[in-house]
């Protein structure tokens, strides 16, 4: 029986011709005629002058280069965000001086060059943070190519947008250096409209893209996180989708220090920094008072930072749970939900979304931390 069989597969091979394709492959032939031999030729030749770029020309493109090795990459968009008052302005500064000078940050690398620092507010105090950064990295007078704008730029003003390109193009020709790095601080003051809108965000982002992409440089958005959460960016997720590279400013351990931790990075690993934000002697003004200010001051980089989310059992208050918590301590008598959220409200609590008091209320209920008596909620404590 076997034997059998075997004789007849042999034979049925024996009928088909080496040389004869199948079917599929018979249709194959018949499409590839459809693309010439000089394809390429013809795809280079048509491509010239255009934004298109051919197979070859992605072969040939040199891979972007670290503009501050494992935090920021050259001509790309990203954003560096935290709370009020934890030093992301600080750390933006300490960037753009270190490209700006050629210095390293953190113990890595830079791609020196020009740096033009847009800044939007809190202008007060940087004269005497650049002066704090000078003295913290031991140069008296650094020879740093970088220059301030205290003019806020609307990124969602096309107009503006285009002028901005052109100034800063013409500006850029006359020092005759390469522009590394733009930095807008921040986010807020540098854009109209509504940040929790996606469509007002679009446009920002877009804005922020085109000066990138125009002006063949890397930019970085400074900007805030939620007040009722540092760990998550304020605004619309339209922002987060757009960046090369996201870095979040956290509260540290200990007193003054601060953590960076990379959220996000497309090309390369996320890491945390910790660094202590320092006073620095800044000598005496023209009275003769004494002046200070803060700088940033590396400390070690660490594989891993356990959010403070991972760290709490079950039972413990969020930190959104916590202040709406202490507003209800704070009142005697308790709140009615509508009194407690307003009151929420007015304190930067769920300003881009009124859930966030709602599961705060919830999650305190749950936890055993508050009670209600007589319609109004009690802090049991």
């Amino acid at each position: 029986m076997n034997m059998d069989l075997n004789k007849e597969v042999l034979r049925l091979l024996e009928e088909i011709s080496p040389c004869e394709p199948y079917e599929h492959d018979r249709e194959l032939s018949e499409h590839q005629s459809d693309i010439p031999n000089d394809v390429s030729a013809r795809l280079q030749k048509a491509c010239a002058g255009t934004s298109f770029k051919t197979l070859d020309d992605l072969r040939n493109q040199p891979p972007l280069e670290p503009l501050i090795e494992g935090l920021l990459v050259e001509k790309t968009l990203s954003s560096i965000y935290g709370p009020s008052g934890f030093g992301k302005s600080f750390v933006a500064l300490d960037w753009a001086m270190g490209v700006a000078t050629g210095n390293n940050v953190w113990e890595r690398e830079t791609l020196p060059g020009l740096v033009l620092y847009v800044v939007a507010e809190g202008e007060g105090g940087f004269p005497l943070r650049t002066e704090a950064w000078a003295r913290e990295n031991g140069m008296s007078e650094p020879d740093a190519a970088i220059v301030f704008q205290y003019i806020p730029l609307d990124l969602s003003n096309e107009m503006e947008v285009e002028s901005f390109i052109n100034a800063t193009r013409t500006f850029a020709g006359e020092v005759d250096v390469p522009l590394r790095l733009i930095v807008l601080d921040t986010l807020a003051r540098c854009m109209s409209g509504n940040e929790s809108s996606t469509d007002d965000m679009k446009l920002a982002v877009n804005g922020a893209d085109t000066i990138r992409r125009e002006l063949d440089t890397s930019v970085l958005l400074v900007h805030h996180s939620r007040k009722d959460d540092g760990e998550v960016m304020r605004g619309s997720g339209a922002l987060w989708a757009s960046l090369q590279s996201v870095i979040n400013i956290q509260k540290g351990n200990t007193e003054g220090e601060i953590l960076a931790v990379v959220k996000k990075q497309k090309d390369g690993p996320e890491e945390a920094f910790r660094l202590q934000l320092v006073p620095v002697d800044c000598g005496v003004d023209e009275k003769g008072r004494e002046q200070s200010s803060l700088c940033v001051r590396f400390i070690e980089a660490v594989d891993e930072v356990i959010s403070p989310r991972k760290k709490m059992d079950d039972n413990q208050p969020t930190p959104t749970e916590e202040a709406m918590l202490a507003l209800l301590v704070a009142q005697q008598g308790g709140f009615s939900r509508k009194d407690w959220h307003a009151v929420g409200l007015a304190n930067g609590i769920g300003v881009d979304r009124r859930a966030t008091r709602n599961e705060a209320i919830s999650g305190l209920l749950k936890k055993g931390c508050i009670r209600i008596e007589g319609g109004s909620f009690i802090a049991a404590v």
